[in-house]
């Protein structure tokens, strides 16, 4: 299965889950600290709720995904909350085509452990980049207190081949590492989903650093 193929599955499948229509826990949690009603660059839509919310509280807000296939849902979406986001095809790969200094804030849900350790600090090296003087980047990670973590092909260190992909799982010093060029704001291993929260765990790695 391609990757894709994979994250159609994986997100139709969260479609049908009762929280499936609302703005996660961890983007209501980092709103607070982003510089107000500015513009934000979300990596990773995947369907779309997070940014379509931003967007009813003022942000101007890109959507930008690897696959463009739940486009025009998000479309639909947004008009329902009589909002508008720009959608744009985008790899977190390719961030090097984007301008600097051009975001107020970048913000990531579960969408940026999917790389190699080289290919992770290039990414949040861009971030860094396109962001604005007292810009913010938000991210959610995967965490090394996962159940998942040690499953499958470990092709470097917290790094997976794991049901068809890749995935990294990120600790609390690894986090510090990537955002050395940052100032911290939140960086802990209290994130959790709707998903999670319904089993009483909090062990996601929240990254919530300033330019």
């Amino acid at each position: 299965m391609d990757a894709a193929a994979y994250w159609n599955k994986k997100i139709t499948g969260y479609a049908q889950a009762d929280w499936a229509n609302k703005p996660s826990l961890f983007v209501i949690e980092a709103e607070s600290f982003f510089p107000k009603k500015n513009r934000v660059l979300e990596l990773g839509c995947g369907p779309g709720y997070d940014g379509i919310w931003l967007a009813t509280q003022g942000y101007t807000v890109t959507q930008t995904d690897f696959i463009e296939d739940f486009f025009p849902a998000i479309t639909q979406a947004a008009k329902e909350q009589n909002v508008t986001t720009e959608l744009q095809q985008l790899d977190a790969r390719e961030l090097a085509q984007l301008s600097a200094n051009s975001y107020d804030v970048v913000f990531a849900n579960l969408s940026l452990h999917y790389f190699d350790l080289a290919t992770t600090k290039q990414i949040f090296a861009e971030i860094h980049r396109i962001l604005k003087p007292g810009g913010v980047f938000a991210g959610l990670f995967n965490s090394t207190d996962d159940s998942e973590y040690g499953e499958g092909e470990e092709t470097e260190k917290n790094f997976y081949h794991l049901n068809g992909i890749d995935k990294r799982f990120l600790d609390v010093p690894t986090a510090c590492m990537l955002t050395k060029d940052f100032t911290a704001l939140v960086v802990d291993n209290q994130g959790t989903t709707y998903k999670d929260q319904a089993l009483g765990v909090k062990n996601l790695i929240r990254i919530i650093v300033k330019k």
